[in-house]
């Protein structure tokens, strides 16, 4: 082969690199202890040759989604959550106003974690959805602070205050768009690969404030996620029926294998939208 025809092979190589990684936006839905199962999607997403340089995150989701956006190491990713409790996210305390927990935890968690300030010096293009609790309506985070984005994303109601930004309040993204689909093909940027987290609504088992609570978000979920789905690319739908308990952190690899299996077992489907050879 002589030079010329290298260099060709070289450029086609590069072009079809370049297409399948802007072809893509990924959607990681709010879902709790559950989003470790985004992990998973990622990882195997990334062996497939689709490592996500677009994510539109939502609570659990953009939890994910901003600590992979800042070096797109998901084995990194997967080693600050796959020990992590859900308890040590909480500072709970008598005294915290409308809440059960202050949010010193969290905040040290995620400035431990999460290096980078902008939006803007991220190498991937990341979108963080939150709630103002005020109007109810959905904000979709791509300028500004990231930690604070991701702060409002995931102030759960009841467990932390609502989070304020430049005089507006925000709770967890959740609330108005737990599944973010049509707002990422608003983008027209690409196909959407979903990655939804929700459990079956038939498993309540309501034995503590937890239970209640995280069920009473997977009802929000699927009645606000429902007309969504269809508008994926590709929609992975994981169940989590066999996990009694999301928030004990024994169940952390059971999830985070979930995730793994669900893109397994649609890797057909995912090769033949992106149009990936074998």
């Amino acid at each position: 082969m002589n030079l010329k025809n290298m260099l060709l092979l070289t450029l086609s190589l590069w072009a079809a690199m370049v297409y399948s990684q802007e072809d893509m936006v990924l959607v990681l839905g709010s879902g709790g202890c559950k989003g470790l199962a985004h992990v998973g999607v990622i990882e195997e997403l990334e062996k497939l040759g689709l490592p996500p340089n677009k994510i539109v995150g939502t609570s659990a989701g953009a939890l994910v989604a901003a600590l992979y956006a800042q070096k797109q190491d998901v084995q990194k990713v997967k080693k600050y959550l796959i020990d992590l409790k859900f308890q040590d996210l909480l500072s709970t305390s008598l005294f915290a106003d409308q809440a059960i927990s202050k949010r010193s935890n969290l905040e040290a968690f995620i400035d431990k974690h999460i290096k980078i300030t902008e939006f803007s010096e991220l190498p991937i293009d990341l979108v963080i959805v939150a709630t103002n609790i005020d109007t109810g309506q959905a904000k979709y985070f791509s300028k500004g602070d990231v930690k604070k984005a991701l702060l409002a994303s995931v102030s759960i109601p009841g467990i932390y205050q609502p989070y304020k930004i430049h005089k507006t309040r925000y709770v967890d993204g959740g609330l108005s768009d737990p599944l973010p689909i049509g707002y990422a093909k608003s983008l027209n940027k690409g196909k959407v690969i979903a990655s939804d987290i929700a459990c079956a609504l038939d498993s309540f088992k309501d034995k503590s404030l937890f239970d209640v609570l995280e069920k009473s978000f997977e009802v929000i979920y699927q009645n606000l996620s429902y007309r969504e789905k269809d508008k994926a690319d590709v929609l992975l739908q994981m169940q989590f029926r066999d996990i009694k308990h999301p928030f004990d952190n024994k169940q952390n690899k059971k999830i985070y294998k979930r995730g793994k299996a669900v893109v397994i077992e649609n890797t057909e489907q995912i090769r033949k939208v992106f149009s990936i050879s074998d």
